[in-house]
């Protein structure tokens, strides 16, 4: 028996091609060293960056090796530590002078690559485990074992001559490719930038190892259940960008397409080369020759592309032919004229590599084109199959002038990435590498585009998603009602999107909001953990991944992790949380109702002690006179230690009532307002500039001496209120109020007011600027008050209150409507005023996301981005899986509908509706209108909705289908955008443009006529 340790090994920076066996033994000798040796400064610090994550679970552990029919097996007791094949292993050798130690590195199914240390008890047994890995002994160490060893028969090993004379040569090759194939799947992301970092062990006492040729059945060891018993997992999930499948079936170079994409982005510091300066710039200038020929026969290219349409274009081509002419030569216009300059300005630049970058940057804006030119791609390879022979027999070179633009962008990279490692010249070195990001970046949209134009089924756009970051083949263990099986898995910047392979096209399966995702448990091995809280109610879903080997779990996990910390960075506390999940953010299971971060004083907080009871039994000494056991005592002492922090307590917008209390109708009169215009409905039209300043022309002097003189009774008037409260008989509204109230009085009566009056000296401009300069104060203390005003607006109601106290927001709707008057010319005067309404309309924005964020629980993602509430109302609501009609709350925002159901002073979250995945339905009656959402590529879930009158459904129709209605123009932008501003047919906008179901005949034009 003896002990191991297994490390998962992955290096931290992209290796080199390895040509020889003798550097795979050099990396293993290494990760023994950096983990073993007491002299670890003697180690080259690039060579320790070789190492990768330390597992040491299994240390100081006796262990049993078993081998049969070409399986190896580590096991500790029961348990299985290690389950490979003899033949995965690629380097077994013995470690320094001691004989008895064996380092062997190996492919593995739950850990992509492991390398295992083992003591032996005797030298005989290190070399009987030589003898079983001995296609990956070197040959040094073979002969050094044969020579010690007499005994030891290589005719009858289990590896015969022949193959261990050409091990250098084709193994050689294919463990160079395992181990390149772990740096490339995904570009510079590597494991070790993750890694975690090693538990702490004490000094190693080692202890020997025996190895048992006994026989084992291999099914009934496993312990894992998830792992494969006969294959191993890079068998059984391939990995399509590392293959290069989806780009060679595009006509697309792979290998130059993961050179010139997803290298090292790192500028490396010019070296001193080892040729004379006069020998390197004859380089330089020999292969900027090369490449003016080069970019010059391709301009040609494109030049004849355009006769090749005029030709096509003749009236003696076939009608299919010429239909689809646009769609074969698209953005091919453009292109050419692209080129051509670029050509020119290359000529001009010569041989000066700072010129020739600042030609490339210049053109920033016009590499658009090449994005929509290969979002195109899979159509043209369509055209040009379907009608291969008429183009053959017509124009046989049509297809490969055609496919010349794909790899032009990436070859410019490789190109600058050659003259870059020549020159050494720093600004030049600089210059270059502004030019490649250039590049770089409408390669990696072309790139994304490229990948998921090949989704079929999606219910929604994913090129509103962002780009791609990640995608591989994953095999989901766990997820919901997902079968286990092998998805291929893309992370966009907001999305994470589960697919199956369809030949070269992708099935959409289901799809994980990443502002809902959260990072599960981490996992030994290959496997990784997502919860994801879509689940109803916002409940919490975890999915279990299994990927290729650790890199590719790494790269996922770091990537999911650098997602989480930019959205805590880009979230405040008053994010929506699910209940209990961040108890920072969470009072009783609720979260609190807090103001702009910037305030001092949260809004709706009051910090309280709790009462704390003492229980003469239960408290320590109490414990310790009556002899209860230590748990009990330190149950006690938790209890004592936590109870008299300061805990936040929410304060109740309404009187104390138990839940046994609670009735319908307090339920209805109880409800906060999700946005300001539920109080004050005027903020609607100016908010979303639907405003009317009448036939009355106003100068823009005149509007703003109003505004002057408002402002002075303003002040005058919240003194006045102010004054009232010093009578202890005048009705007082809440405290929060009367807060908000002083502070206003205080910023205009100190601050505002006097700079306004400066202002109006200076001019108009000067008055722009002055609110520009207090907008922070102005969107913190308005805000504040909107929030305060509608959260107490029922309250106030019921109390007996002399005054109202709307006129800070009736000041607010003041300014909203001077500035909305206001019109001018002048362009420095444009962009200020434009600044100031900003101001207003960022301050009822950050007001309607609170009141939005405070009225609902349980909400599974950010509400920052979903817009601001259009629509709500009561409904009845019945969906798949609801078997008769419920009560709910119904709240149409800009990019989704939320359906809420209503408690005792907020509202619960029930579920979401994406806009993008909505369609109009049909209208049973004039109460009643119906939704049919796109759940999967062929599911189309329906959603009926019974309004209390009939004017309420037709609100709510029209506002739904102005939403579709914008969603659909956007689109006929974009392609528009991507047919190069070519003229589209003005045709009827039809239903079936944004409705899932095409084959629903109904009109948007009939739907207002029928609806409205």
């Amino acid at each position: 028996m003896g002990k191991t340790e297994s490390i998962l090994f992955g290096p931290k920076k992209k290796l080199n091609k390895v040509e020889s066996f003798e550097e795979l033994v050099k990396v293993s000798r290494i990760s023994y060293s950096t983990r073993y040796c007491n002299n670890n400064e003697t180690i080259d610090p690039e060579d320790a960056r070789h190492i990768g994550v330390v597992d040491s679970f299994y240390a100081m552990q006796e262990v049993e090796l078993k081998t049969q029919s070409g399986h190896c097996q580590i096991k500790s007791k029961d348990t299985v530590v290690l389950n490979h094949r003899v033949n995965d292993v690629i380097i077994c050798l013995p470690i320094g002078d001691k004989k008895n130690q064996v380092l062997y590195v190996t492919r593995s199914e739950s850990y992509g690559r492991a390398a295992v240390l083992l003591q032996m008890v005797n030298d005989g047994l290190a070399n009987q485990l030589i003898n079983i890995f001995f296609h990956a002994v070197p040959d040094d160490i073979i002969s050094s074992i044969t020579n010690s060893t007499p005994t030891v028969n290589k005719e009858t090993s289990p590896v015969n001559k022949d193959a261990k004379r050409s091990f250098g040569k084709g193994l050689g090759k294919k463990m160079t490719s395992i181990f390149s194939s772990l740096n490339i799947s995904s570009g510079r992301r590597t494991v070790g930038d993750d890694s975690m970092s090693p538990r702490s062990t004490p000094t190693l006492t080692r202890r020997p190892v025996r190895i048992s040729s006994s026989d084992f059945d291999g099914d009934n060891n496993i312990d894992d259940e998830d792992s494969t018993d006969d294959e191993s997992i890079e068998e059984e999930i391939p990995d399509i960008k590392a293959n290069g499948q989806l780009y060679e079936g595009l006509g697309l170079d792979s290998q130059k397409v993961q050179e010139s994409l997803y290298a090292t982005d790192d500028v490396d510091q010019p070296k001193t080369p080892t040729a004379s300066k006069s020998d390197t710039q004859a380089a330089i200038d020999a292969e900027m020759k090369f490449f003016l020929d080069f970019d010059r026969n391709y301009v040609e290219t494109l030049q004849s592309l355009e006769k090749d349409r005029e030709y096509l274009a003749r009236k003696e081509t076939p009608q299919f032919i010429r239909e689809k002419l646009t769609l074969l030569f698209r953005q091919i216009k453009a292109l050419t004229s692209l080129h051509t300059e670029l050509h020119e300005e290359f000529k001009q630049a010569g041989n000066n590599l700072q010129e020739l970058s600042e030609a490339i940057v210049t053109h920033q804006e016009d590499y658009e084109n090449h994005i929509f030119f290969m979002e195109n791609i899979p159509t043209v390879d369509d055209i040009l199959q379907n009608y291969s022979d008429y183009f053959k027999a017509n124009i046989p070179r049509l297809a490969e002038k055609l496919r010349s633009p794909r790899m032009r962008l990436h070859y410019y990279v490789l190109t600058l990435e050659s003259l870059q490692k020549k020159t050494t010249d720093f600004n030049e070195t600089n210059a270059l590498q502004k030019a490649m990001d250039t590049l770089k970046a409408p390669l990696k949209k072309a790139d994304s585009k490229l990948l998921i134009s090949a989704i079929i089924g999606s219910p929604f756009d994913l090129g509103n998603c962002g780009s791609l970051a990640l995608h591989h083949d994953l095999y989901l263990t766990k997820g919901g009602d997902l079968i286990r099986a092998t998805y291929h898995v893309l992370f966009l910047e907001s999305v994470i999107v589960l697919t199956v392979t369809e030949g070269r096209y992708y099935r959409y399966v289901t799809s994980l909001r990443l502002d809902q995702v959260d990072l599960g448990k981490e996992e030994r091995g290959v496997f990784f953990n997502i919860n994801c809280f879509n689940g109803l109610r916002g409940q919490c879903v975890p999915y279990k991944f299994k990927a290729k080997n650790i890199h590719i779990q790494q790269l996922w996990i770091k990537e999911l992790k650098r997602n989480l910390s930019n959205q805590i960075q880009a979230t405040s506390p008053r994010t929506s949380l699910v209940d209990g999940k961040d108890s920072e953010y969470m009072v009783n299971g609720k979260r609190k109702i807090t103001r702009i971060r910037s305030l001092k004083e949260p809004y709706l907080i009051q910090t309280s002690v709790n009462n704390i009871e003492y229980e003469k039994k239960d408290d320590r000494a109490g414990r310790t006179e009556y002899n209860t056991s230590w748990s009990q005592r330190r149950a006690a002492l938790k209890k004592n230690s936590t109870a008299r922090k300061e805990r936040p307590i929410l304060k109740k917008m309404s009187s104390e009532t138990n839940d046994s209390d609670i009735n319908i109708a307090n339920i209805k009169n109880n409800q906060p307002p999700l946005s300001i215009w539920k109080i004050f409905p005027d903020f609607y039209n100016l908010y979303n500039n639907k405003y009317s300043s009448g036939d009355i022309v106003t100068t823009t002097g005149k509007i703003l001496g109003n505004l002057l003189e408002q402002e002075k009774k303003y002040t005058q008037e919240l003194n006045k209120q102010l004054g009232t409260f010093l009578d202890d008989d005048f009705p007082r509204p809440p405290k929060t109020i009367f807060q908000d109230l002083r502070h206003l009085y205080e910023f205009h009566d100190n601050n505002f007011l006097p700079a306004l009056l400066r202002a109006f000296d200076e001019g108009h401009l000067a008055v722009y600027s002055t609110f520009i300069n207090y907008s922070e104060h102005i969107i913190e203390l308005y805000s504040t008050f909107l929030i305060n005003r509608c959260s107490y607006d029922k309250k106030m109601q019921e109390m007996d209150l002399r005054n109202p106290y709307v006129y800070p927001a009736l000041h607010f709707l003041m300014y909203l409507k001077a500035f909305a008057k206001i019109k001018c010319d002048d362009v420095q005067e444009f962009d200020l005023l434009e600044a100031v309404r900003a101001i207003f309309h960022n301050c009822i924005f950050q007001a309607n996301l609170i009141l939005l964020e405070n009225g609902i629980d349980g909400v599974p993602f950010d509400l920052h981005s979903s817009g601001n509430v259009l629509i709500e109302g009561r409904v009845k609501g019945q969906w798949q899986g609801q078997v008769i009609k419920q009560d709910c709350h119904l709240v149409l925002m800009n990019t989704m509908i939320l359906i809420l159901e209503e408690k005792y002073s907020h509202y619960q979250y029930v579920e979401a509706i994406r806009m993008d995945t909505v369609g109009l339905g049909p209208f049973p009656d004039i109460y009643t209108f119906s939704l049919e959402v796109r759940t999967g590529s062929s599911t189309i879930k329906t959603y009926r909705f019974r309004t209390p009158r009939k004017d309420m459904r037709n609100q709510w129709v029209k506002g739904i289908t102005d939403i579709l209605q914008e969603q659909a123009a956007k689109l006929k932008i974009e392609y528009q955008k991507r047919m190069e501003h070519e003229p589209v047919k003005a045709t009827q906008l039809e239903a079936t443009d944004v409705l899932p179901d095409k084959d629903i005949p109904i009109s948007i034009g009939t739907v207002k006529e029928t609806a409205l």
